[in-house]
């Protein structure tokens, strides 16, 4: 027992009566040997120093030091503090204690013995802990307490009668030690510990004759008989539709249901009449937990929430705000009892421990290089999931918001009419929903900003698509609902095709899509008279039906003594094919596709009447010659579209669909040569807002006419020649860190290390613990900010400058990421070693347009483990009006090509 260590018990039990004698016990680790020991973990987790340290102890000379590391995943690591007593859990127990380290979120708590009751897999007494308020972090010491034991406790013995069963025997629980939870994501965590107190000291010994009554409420609770098996029914009942969620934005609940949402995800406590609209129309509610329990006259409404919501969007620094709200969900009634969602940003592995659905967010469209990076970076986030189920994919109805108002700026600016194109491209969202099958989704959460039924011209747009990406969900329903993954088929390169297969014992369902460069961005065309395939032989699995054109059509299929040869004639952009036997599969398809035939057609003629538009107005823009084979191109997708408007009209379908996916694929291909003529101009896809989206790109030629021949004005960057980092600092320019315990982050000037030999910004990010540092936003570990640099307002700004990736992983996501107000981080330039190898200077180029009155702000982040050199940073600006005086050249001719 350490020296300074006052042990009152014997003294106060013998002045005191036993029915309310309590006891204070203190350790302020002035002396002795270390107290604190890795007690479990599930990351991997070791010690690397546990010593006496005299620097700053929140009282008196010394505190105690620990430093703990971890792996890449994980949830808790548990340091325990033994006590020499085993302490009985009443009222009056709490304990406090004082932990000083930069991170924040270590959670304090009781460890509790049930002597009763043996762990299944240990045979040793079944423990559980009892937390309390976490540390604030900030490197400045922060007070932890465990309170409420008895309340705290009554939660546990629900969740644990859950668990092990009704019969578990809980009785004569005892609190044996303090533990300390400083898990905090992979990498070291540092932490100091003093001044640990204990109120409320009664043995078990005295507590059992004279406490009864707390022992029998905790020992004898009403048991929850087959709870968890409640709640995960009730998750499986979530999915067992496909769950169609979409963000509720007041719209009405008859019409959601009519165009095929079979759930909401509400911001708020929902009001009583809304769950009862709910109900009637059998949509599933996810809503937040509540604040107050529903009153008992309320409490039938409420069964139409089917789950709660731990939040959307969450990242690391969210994750003790969810842990808590689970523990408060545990507390509620059984008839409250809900399966948890959550959306996390990071941290997938953590959060999936928490939550019963984890929604996976698909990467924003200009966040990535092409299908293939999406496919990679889903896949690893499922992996990450840790043998959950398969996750709820969230898809962003919306094109980004800085986009659209980059270019209805733009327009407005220059007095256009192409901003009046809708702002929902309708086949890259259908495309995105079918990869996204592929790639792992089993369920969708669909994002909206704003209400589908406001007047925004792009709304209808939006539920003309959502409509009818509902419908196909539902007619491929048998075979997201079978749990099977979606496993590639070999296709030739060469048709720009990339291939899925779902496999169920009596069928498979075959996706072949088509792919290409920047595939996220502009909607790839085909031309092929003819798609080969070979698929795998399962069973007696022999005919072959083509479902993609609202119809079950049959395709020849050619035996091979390792499959079937499959050939598609004439293939759209993207191809559903089934291959089955069963009579009861074929009856489904016939039923579903006769239902659902008309909203397939209305909206592949939609999706090509689109594209026709906008290669049109793209062709105008760009001021082609009549002469060009673009148009005869375009003349034929109206004949085309024409076509399958007249056969709409008599009711044949096939024909009808056939003849809008060829209209769509030949304005496709219009829009995609056109793109890649004026893509070639930039450094970036996302260097232009008006080339980061398709539906843009007639602006984009409209503005490249009007500013052609002009001058750009220079605008000076404050040390934009990065020779000195603390002049730099002095004139304005910030720089803040993340992921400090993890990540050894830092930036300084690299002396003639830059293109003329002169210094240059040197950024580095390596693992301190040589775990690795994912890229993207999860791996943002240092950002560098300009100060303002004074431009007009309504102007049209480029940034550039060099950067050189001198050091990287493979992570595609990794790099540098510049961006700033205008078009922020989904429309930043990622430089990283896939877009140049290391002895080349990479050009940054940001074209944005100025809305906001006080200047531009370039900003520098490091995303993953990488090395980077900076230098040449320079700004200029134009006024882009059709009346301006000013002379300028064409855009972008600078950009290194």
């Amino acid at each position: 027992m350490p020296s300074k260590t006052i042990w009152l018990v014997a003294l106060i039990f013998s002045l005191v009566p036993a029915a309310r004698c309590a006891a204070q016990w203190r350790d302020d680790f002035e002396s002795g040997a270390t107290r604190w020991r890795l007690w479990r973990d599930d990351a991997g987790s070791r010690v690397v120093q546990n010593q006496r340290t005299q620097t700053v102890p929140h009282s008196g000379n010394a505190s105690e030091m620990i430093e703990v590391t971890s792996g890449l995943q994980g949830t808790y690591i548990h340091l325990v503090y033994p006590l020499n007593e085993r302490l009985a859990v009443i009222d009056e127990l709490q304990c406090s204690f004082w932990v000083r380290s930069a991170v924040s979120g270590l959670r304090p708590a009781l460890r509790v013995v049930f002597p009763r009751t043996a762990h299944p897999a240990t045979h040793e007494p079944l423990t559980t802990l009892l937390f309390g308020i976490p540390s604030t972090g900030g490197g400045a010491w922060s007070q932890l307490e465990v309170r409420n034991s008895v309340e705290l406790l009554d939660a546990q013995h629900r969740v644990l009668k859950a668990q092990y069963g009704p019969t578990v025997d809980l009785r004569e629980a005892y609190v044996d030690a303090v533990v300390l939870d400083v898990y905090n994501g992979p990498g070291n965590t540092k932490l100091q510990i003093d001044d640990l107190s204990i109120d409320g000291i009664v043995p078990v010994e005295t507590n059992r004759s004279q406490r009864p009554d707390v022992l029998a409420s905790v020992g004898s609770a009403e048991p929850d008989q087959e709870l968890s098996e409640t709640i995960a029914a009730r998750a499986r009942d979530l999915r067992a539709s496909v769950p169609r969620w979409f963000q509720y934005r007041g719209e009405s609940l008859d019409w959601l249901a009519s165009i095929g949402i079979n759930g909401l995800i509400v911001d708020q406590a929902p009001p009583v009449q809304l769950l009862n609209e709910a109900a009637r129309l059998r949509l599933a509610v996810i809503a937040p937990p509540p604040a107050l329990l529903p009153s008992e006259l309320e409490l039938p409404a409420w069964e139409a929430i089917q789950g709660w919501s731990l939040g959307w969007a969450l990242d690391h620094s969210h994750l003790e705000a969810a842990r808590e709200s689970t523990i408060r969900l545990n507390r509620l009634p059984n008839a409250l009892r809900k399966p948890t969602l959550v959306e996390p940003m990071e941290a997938y592995g953590p959060y999936a421990r928490l939550a019963d659905l984890v929604a996976v967010p698909v990467p924003l469209p200009t966040t990535i290089r092409d299908h293939d990076e999406a496919e990679l970076l889903l896949k690893q986030e499922v992996q990450n999931l840790r043998g959950r189920t398969l996750p709820i994919t969230s898809l962003m109805l919306e094109p980004i918001a800085t986009w659209r108002q980059q270019r209805d700026s733009i327009a407005q600016a220059i007095g256009s009419n192409a901003g009046m194109i809708q702002a929902y491209d309708l086949g890259q969202a259908r495309l995105q929903l079918l990869r996204s099958i592929g790639h792992g989704a089993r369920g969708w959460y669909f994002r909206s900003l704003s209400p589908l039924d406001s007047d925004d011209q792009s709304n209808q747009a939006r539920i003309e698509s959502l409509q009818a990406l509902n419908a196909e969900i539902r007619l491929l329903s048998p075979w997201l609902q079978s749990g099977e993954p979606a496993t590639k088929i070999a296709v030739d390169v060469k048709t720009g095709y990339v291939g899925y297969r779902i496999a169920m014992p009596r069928s498979q369902l075959i996706m072949l899509l088509v792919r290409g460069d920047s595939d996220q961005l502009v909607v790839p065309s085909t031309n092929l008279p003819m798609l080969s395939v070979k698929l795998a032989r399962t069973q007696q699995t022999a005919q072959i039906y083509r479902i993609s054109r609202g119809r079950l059509e049959s395709l020849v299929a050619k035996p091979s003594p390792d499959g079937w040869n499959v050939e598609i004639p004439n293939p759209s952009t993207t191809e559903l094919l089934v291959a089955t036997e069963d009579p009861r599969a074929i009856r489904y398809l016939q039923t579903t596709l006769a239902e659902i035939s008309p909203q397939i057609t209305e909206s592949r003629i939609a999706i090509a009447n689109q594209s026709l538009q906008l290669a049109q107005m793209t062709l105008v823009a760009e001021q082609v010659a009549e002469r060009d084979p673009a148009w005869a191109q375009v003349r034929l997708s109206e004949s085309s579209l024409r076509g399958a408007e007249q056969f709409l009209t008599r009711g044949d379908a096939i024909r009808a669909v056939a003849n809008a996916d060829a209209a769509a694929s030949m304005a496709d291909q219009v829009i995609h040569q056109s793109w890649h003529r004026a893509r070639i101009r930039f450094s970036s896809t996302n260097s232009s807002p008006l080339i980061a989206s398709r539906l843009s790109l007639p602006l984009h030629w409209e503005l490249d006419r009007i500013i052609r021949n002009r001058t750009w004005e220079p605008r000076p960057v404050p040390q934009g020649d990065c020779e000195d980092l603390n002049r730099m600092v002095a004139e304005g320019w910030t720089i803040d860190r993340r992921l400090e315990d993890r990540v050894q982050s830092q930036a300084s000037i690299a002396s003639e290390a830059g293109p003329d030999r002169s210094g240059a910004l040197q950024i580095d990010a390596s693992s301190i613990d040589r775990n690795p540092i994912p890229g993207g936003y999860a791996g943002a570990s240092l950002h560098m900010s300009s100060p303002k640099i004074d431009v007009p307002n309504q102007s049209l700004v480029h940034c550039e400058g060099l950067v050189r990736v001198i050091g990287g992983g493979i992570d595609p996501q990794a790099g540098l990421l510049v961006y700033d107000e205008e078009g922020g981080p989904a429309l930043g330039q990622l430089i990283s070693p896939q877009t140049g190898d290391a002895s080349t200077w990479q050009h940054i180029n940001l074209y944005r347009f100025q809305t906001q009155p006080d200047g531009v702000r370039m900003h520098l982040e490091i995303r993953g483990a990488t090395r980077v050199l900076i230098d040449q940073l320079r700004v200029e600006y134009l006024m882009p009006s059709s009346q301006s005086s000013f002379q300028t050249r064409p855009i972008a001719t600078d950009a290194g090509q």
